[in-house]
């Protein structure tokens, strides 16, 4: 029988809804996401076996083979700034010259100095949760607002829109449309100070709010607040290995996981005494590498099934049919999909793997296209069901009831607001002539 393109699209939203269904319900995504995508192969009427040994597995060890190295040096970059203390050095330092009085300004560039040196972002999270209990402790404000500040110093503007970032989402686009880590550097700094500046006044506006109605920091059973005096690197030398990171990505042009790569020498070099134990510091990298990667080239892999099976053609219609400059229907599939996946650079891979040759086609800018896809898929990619975000919310003892409401608006108002800004920037520099985006 042969399904009108009406039925084979919602097929499609019936898979999806199957994913976002396992996830929010904790189920592991390297598990369910193949279930998901041969439920979309046998209602569509695509064979089964095929559907997961070539497609499903093909998208997904695509993916591996494009950015584990990625995966993995960033991984293990970060334990070891963990372990030696390097990352909390840093995050103290920055904590101890802005001070209490600004504590939300604090955990937020504290955050956005360990992402944009190219520490994984759960590092990050794992890394500021004790440092920013203790500062919203000191300053009593609840602590279910740590949650946003994490989020918004970690998984917004130095993940996706500022130049140079080594983080995956901003390399991922390379692989599609040439260019480099630093594409587009107007629009993204722009569009990374607005994302920024929203997020902060929200959390600003929400700390005023409740020092007003009396409520302040409660602390949990299973909280943890570090001594201070703790035995630390210099904060100086600790950010030398993010510094080289960045360097030798954006000024000698090197491959991030060169870059990387780098980094990671000079670290172990600087902190190796600061090891206790070296190989279960390794080990513990390679360890989160891994499992943070084959859950996203699940994603990926369940994405290349949607990609193939008839229903998406009507996406892909749908999408590349939107009014307007491309750059519109750019972001929005990026965001969509990312959405969907419950993943910024899984749903971004989706996106691009299917989509960007037609927009390469439609002549759209390859630099305002990197950094308008980056942007994008940072913000529906924080739904609820969104890895990182459940466990943020575990780290930091808060509740999706608590504390979502406040990621809405510093991982997703603020990124959906920052992404219309940059198509208006990058669109008037392009038709003013400037020379760089």
């Amino acid at each position: 029988m042969v399904l009108s393109p009406a039925v084979q699209f919602i097929i499609l939203l019936i898979g999806l809804g199957a994913l976002i269904f396992f996830a929010m319900r904790g189920l592991s995504v390297i598990v369910m996401a193949p279930v998901a995508a041969l439920l979309i192969a046998v209602l569509s009427g695509m064979d089964a076996l095929p559907a997961y040994l070539d497609t499903f597995m093909t998208g997904g060890v695509g993916y591996i083979k494009n950015f584990f190295p990625m995966f993995m040096g960033g991984a293990v970059l970060g334990r070891i700034m963990q372990d030696s203390g390097a990352a909390e050095s840093i995050a103290r330092w920055i904590i101890a010259k802005i001070g209490a009085r600004f504590a939300m300004l604090a955990v937020v560039l504290a955050c956005a100095v360990l992402t944009y040196g190219g520490v994984s972002l759960f590092v990050v999270v794992f890394t500021m949760f004790p440092l920013g209990m203790a500062l919203f402790k000191e300053a009593n404000i609840p602590k279910h607002l740590l949650a946003a500040a994490i989020a918004l110093g970690s998984f917004s503007f130095t993940m996706a829109a500022f130049p140079g970032s080594p983080q995956i989402q901003n390399i991922i686009p390379t692989q599609y449309f040439a260019t480099d880590a630093s594409a587009a550097p107007i629009t993204g700094i722009i569009a990374g100070l607005v994302m920024w500046a929203i997020g902060q006044w929200y959390l600003e506006k929400k700390v005023k709010k409740y020092h007003n109605e009396g409520r302040g920091f409660v602390a949990g059973p299973n909280d943890y607040i570090p001594p201070e005096g703790a035995d630390l690197p210099n904060a100086a030398l600790s950010i030398l290995p993010l510094l080289l990171t960045i360097i030798v990505l954006n000024v000698f042009k090197q491959n991030v996981a060169v870059a990387l790569a780098c980094g990671i020498v000079l670290a172990l070099a600087l902190f190796w005494k600061r090891l206790i134990s070296k190989g279960i510091t390794l080990e513990r990298g390679a360890t989160e590498a891994t499992i943070a990667m084959f859950n996203t080239a699940s994603v990926v892999g369940f994405g290349a099934v949607v990609a193939a099976a008839p229903g998406f053609t009507v996406f892909k219609d749908i999408v590349l049919g939107i009014p307007g400059n491309p750059l519109v229907s750019l972001a929005v599939s990026a965001n969509l999909l990312a959405g969907v996946a419950g993943s910024a650079s899984g749903g971004l891979t989706i996106a691009l793997n299917a989509l960007a040759q037609n927009y390469l086609a439609m002549g759209v800018n390859a630099q305002l296209a990197h950094r308008i896809s980056t942007i994008a898929c940072g913000a529906l990619d924080t739904l609820p069901h969104n890895g990182a975000i459940v466990t943020l919310f575990k780290v930091v003892g808060t509740n999706h009831a608590e504390a979502y409401g406040d990621i809405i608006w510093v991982s997703i108002w603020n990124q959906l607001i920052a992404n219309a800004v940059a198509i208006v920037v990058g669109l008037i520099l392009l038709a003013i002539g400037s020379p760089i985006l």
